[in-house]
């Protein structure tokens, strides 16, 4: 789930989540209308389940299943030590399937190229590609 708050209980739509429904539903369109043999990457886009509006928030509903490629990487945790915040990362052990064997990361790569091949597509330029925002299903 996204949460885009609103400025008060009266405001419309943020204009940053309309613009994020508008290209989530221009994207399922597309699984329909582009042939994944051409897009291979329409089939990874997650899919928009539903928008819901509460007095406070609009909240965006993506399908589940997935979780943050960041934490299938590592943790982070930090502390301070001597007036310095200091960063233990802990690598886990998607990180070392990655580094382990080079096939996987390949696939991993072009797998977000043929995502932003169909971004391209549709003329969208994804302005915040960051682990965070890329779903990864691994289960060890």
């Amino acid at each position: 789930m996204k949460q885009f708050p609103k400025a008060n209980s009266k405001s419309a739509l943020d204009s940053s989540a309309a613009v994020e429904i508008e290209i989530a539903r221009t994207l399922q369109e597309s699984k329909y209308k582009v042939r994944e043999s051409e897009f291979p990457g329409v089939r990874s886009i997650a899919k928009l389940l539903a928008t819901i509006e509460d007095s406070k928030d609009n909240w965006l509903v993506y399908e589940v299943g997935s979780s943050p490629l960041s934490k299938h990487l590592f943790d982070v945790k930090g502390e301070f030590y001597k007036g310095e915040r200091i960063y233990l990362v802990q690598h886990k052990s998607f990180y070392a399937s990655l580094l382990s064997n080079r096939q996987a990361l390949r696939d991993l790569i072009k797998l977000m190229a043929e995502v932003l091949d169909v971004l391209s597509y549709y003329s969208v330029i994804h302005a915040d590609i960051k682990p965070d925002n890329i779903l990864v299903d691994f289960d060890g």
